[in-house]
């Protein structure tokens, strides 16, 4: 039985706005040189990947005018690895754009998905986060990264963790693996909390700031969208057979997050096999910049 293959996938448009004066339209701040030695948050997110799937299968989801600014950045990055969005349209359709690209260079490929703009202090804890989400997708599940706060915060999503998966969790930490981190079910996907809210979160233990970086079979999250959102689907179809259409269709797309369009709806079913959707929790030195 052929492997199916890891593919990266890094969504880097964005409109510039939170780091303004020093970030534009045309160069968010991903395209910043922000770390030291002068690397971009960008590039740091494309080498700590590297763990998973090599430059040729790493993705970058961007805008017609960041493509110059993208190419400077990495240029390494292969030019059909640039997927450009016509117009931007949230996480939905975008990460289907990507699943589409994805599908059609491996049908049975399991998709890592990261933003371009997160930092992260302690990478080696990270990467082995990584790895074991992604051994957790290619058994079929989606899969999902929180991260344990640290204190009250009312600028992020936050997930609810359900019992444990033993099972899947031994599955993540490999066959020769020690066991590390649990797997979990989420119990329900949260918005951003108001302050008391988020400090009742803290105390109670089991909610974790919700990273924004998923793991799935590219296959799994085209057919979730299809059932939660057909509209979408029918759009990703008709890219998928024509990809001249996208230009003309993809516009046409509901601006929708991923987790609103199939995260949230999942974690409502309490039954049968799309019920839970596997988190991992990390302690890493995260933070979504800005």
């Amino acid at each position: 039985m052929t492997r199916a293959h890891t593919f990266v996938v890094i969504l880097a448009g964005g409109g510039g706005t939170r780091l303004w004066p020093h970030s534009r339209k045309s160069r968010p701040k991903q395209f910043l040189p922000m770390l030291p030695g002068g690397e971009t948050l960008l590039a740091a997110t494309i080498r700590r990947t590297r763990a998973l799937a090599p430059i040729e299968r790493t993705l970058v989801v961007t805008t017609a005018e960041q493509v110059e600014e993208l190419r400077l950045c990495v240029p390494e990055l292969p030019i059909d690895n640039i997927l450009i969005e016509p117009l931007g349209r949230n996480t939905a359709p975008c990460i289907g754009l990507a699943a589409v690209a994805v599908r059609r260079r491996d049908p049975k490929a399991v998709m890592a998905v990261l933003p371009s703009d997160h930092f992260v202090a302690d990478e080696a804890s990270f990467v082995r986060t990584l790895t074991g989400a992604v051994r957790c997708a290619a058994a079929g599940h989606i899969v999902t990264l929180g991260i344990r706060p640290t204190h009250p915060e009312t600028g992020y999503g936050y997930i609810q963790l359900g019992g444990q998966d033993a099972a899947v969790g031994k599955a993540a930490a490999g066959e020769t693996a020690s066991p590390g981190e649990p797997v979990w079910r989420a119990a329900a996907f949260v918005e951003k909390p108001t302050a008391a809210r988020a400090r009742d979160y803290l105390h109670a233990g089991n909610y974790l700031w919700n990273s924004g970086t998923f793991f799935f079979p590219a296959q799994r999250i085209l057919d979730e969208l299809h059932r939660h959102l057909p509209v979408l689907g029918a759009i990703l179809d008709d890219i998928a057979e024509n990809p001249a259409h996208t230009a003309v269709r993809y516009p046409e797309a509901p601006s929708i997050s991923i987790d609103y369009a199939v995260m949230e709806r999942l974690g409502e079913e309490l039954v049968g096999p799309a019920a839970a959707i596997r988190v991992l929790s990390g302690d890493f030195g995260w933070n979504d910049v800005g």
